[in-house]
């Protein structure tokens, strides 16, 4: 395992590793080169999302209609009407629940509970990168039809008017939230270690 750069009139074009492959003595040795893509998240590579500081999110009251909520212009958690009858279990009669989870009339929310924000998936990738010191693009990132792909969660507010994002995601990691996501919707994944840039598109394009 050798660090490998590669530059072309004096630029440097390409940064990897460069692992023994095969030897002859004819030929000498040979080499390939990768990149370290196990390390591009650095430190938050192998933490679960559940532990990572996303930070918060802070709730306008009233909710707005549709239960969008942006920070910084970005759709960044939602309220989704969800019929659940079992999400008390069998307590639910006794806190008079209506077996809908974010209620919402056609006009607002009622004042019944209970509240669970689902985080928009753009938007964790997102605050992935930034604490990465990384990019995120390509075609997925820019496809208006995925804005609205949300992590689904069971995990109630409990009438805190602010949002912790670390408790209202899977727990998984950052490297298995992204296989998964990669898996589901049939994504590709190109990775740039020198430029810190990871390129998501669609498998069925590389093909077409």
């Amino acid at each position: 395992r050798f660090s490998f750069q590669q530059y072309i009139n004096g630029y440097l074009v390409f940064e990897g590793l460069a692992l023994l492959a095969d030897y002859t003595p004819k030929k000498g040795y040979s080499l390939t080169v990768v990149q370290p893509v196990g390390e591009f998240f650095g430190q938050y590579q192998t933490q679960k999302l559940t532990d990572i500081a996303f930070g918060t999110v802070s709730l306008p009251t009233p909710l707005p209609p549709g239960g969008v909520v942006q920070e910084n212009t970005q759709n960044a958690i939602c309220f989704p009407t969800i019929l659940n009858q079992d999400f008390y279990g069998d307590k639910g009669t006794s806190v008079s629940y209506t077996i809908r989870v974010n209620d919402y009339t056609g006009v607002a929310y009622t004042t019944a509970g209970p509240f669970v924000p689902m985080v928009f998936v753009k938007y964790l990738l997102r605050k992935i990168a930034t604490l990465a010191g990384v990019t995120i693009q390509g075609p997925f990132m820019d496809d208006t039809d995925t804005n609205a792909l949300i992590l689904y969660n069971i995990r109630a507010l409990d009438g805190a008017t602010t949002v912790t994002l670390s408790r209202h995601l899977p727990e998984m990691t950052v490297v298995e939230f992204l296989v998964e996501l990669r898996k589901y919707l049939n994504l590709s994944f190109k990775f740039d270690t020198l430029n810190k840039t990871l390129t998501i598109g669609y498998t069925d394009t590389i093909f077409s």
